[in-house]
């Protein structure tokens, strides 16, 4: 898996991820039968902060069974469960007196969360989570309750010959591009040859929702099948951005996703002012199959015109990238 390299807002030593994520799991009103040892990236962390108690829950757990999904032929029940191994659950809680459930929102943003910061990881992105309650009478007539949490793929297919294909594709493509970053300017011409190469053979998908696990709302369904959503073209950019050691970020409304894209010297920054934003399903243009640049690098200020941010990304910083500075950036190609 291509894990993503940069960080919009500094650079955090990954053991110092592990701890906070582990900390933060121990604190929580859902309390986990063991800690979850984390393994993203170093910009994760700060995407992790903004989350709720309760989403960052989601997100370690998704972390934690990303390995470990089943087919979606499975349906796990407390009559069936102990015909399962242990081995593919997380238990969330045990011996609880409520029957505790995560509320829609944090189940929804946990996931994007986890699914928009690992672009390449075409499992969890066909992947949901699903909970089974197991139920005990105590001595004293009392009921509690045992959570387990499983992931549940949206298909058969293990996804490794799939996996494969878009990391090889990545590969690709990202061998016809000059990333060689070392001003402004150049770093903004491989974030407009990336933008070209994936526009040139995609073609958006308005079918399916954001949330839905289908090939379109990943990076595999832009790239190697060549049809995707906001959220599959914003997937396949950060992809090839990451590759380019590039920051980005995937950002959303209720059922929209764009991307904020740096364009610092070294593809790196802590500025906003080296960010802007791109909105990728709108430049194309199905219609006549030209590109449309009006949405390509504009601020915060600029798209919040067109989509307002929703859930957590609404704290993440704003762009003050603009569409003036965009057309010197394109001036200086063309």
């Amino acid at each position: 898996m291509i894990m993503k390299k940069g960080s919009l807002f500094g650079r955090v030593k990954a053991v110092v991820f592990s701890v906070v994520m582990t900390a933060a799991v121990l604190t929580s009103s859902f309390t986990f039968a063991e800690p979850i040892v984390a393994h993203a990236t170093m910009d994760d962390l700060e995407l992790y902060k903004v989350l709720s108690s309760n989403e960052q829950k989601v997100y370690d757990l998704y972390e934690k069974l990303e390995d470990k999904s089943n087919s979606k032929k499975t349906r796990v029940t407390p009559e069936n469960f102990g015909k399962y191994k242990k081995s593919d659950f997380i238990k969330v809680y045990s011996n609880s007196t409520k029957k505790k459930k995560f509320k829609a929102s944090e189940l929804r943003n946990g996931r994007r969360a986890y699914v928009y910061s690992h672009p390449t990881n075409l499992v969890v992105a066909m992947s949901e989570l699903n909970f089974v309650y197991l139920e005990k009478v105590k001595e004293n007539g009392k009921t509690v309750y045992t959570c387990y949490a499983y992931l549940k793929r949206n298909c058969d297919s293990n996804l490794k010959k799939e996996q494969k294909q878009l990391n090889n594709t990545i590969e690709s493509i990202m061998s016809t591009i000059n990333d060689e970053n070392d001003t402004v300017q150049t770093t903004f011409t491989t974030v407009y040859e990336i933008f070209n190469a994936l526009m040139a053979t995609t073609r958006y998908d308005k079918t399916e929702k954001i949330d839905s696990m289908k090939f379109s709302n990943t990076a595999y369904g832009a790239l190697v099948k060549h049809k995707a959503t906001s959220l599959g073209y914003s997937l396949a950019f950060e992809a090839l951005l990451d590759a380019a050691n590039i920051d980005s970020n995937v950002l959303f409304d209720e059922n929209y996703c764009w991307v904020q894209t740096c364009i610092a010297a070294d593809g790196q920054s802590d500025d906003p002012a080296c960010f802007f934003e791109i909105d990728l399903a709108h430049c194309d243009n199905v219609k006549n199959g030209a590109l449309r640049l009006g949405r390509f690098g504009l601020s915060y200020s600029e798209m919040k015109n067109y989509h307002l941010r929703k859930g957590y990304c609404k704290k993440l910083p704003k762009s003050k990238g603009n569409s003036e500075r965009t057309r010197n950036y394109l001036n200086g190609i063309f």
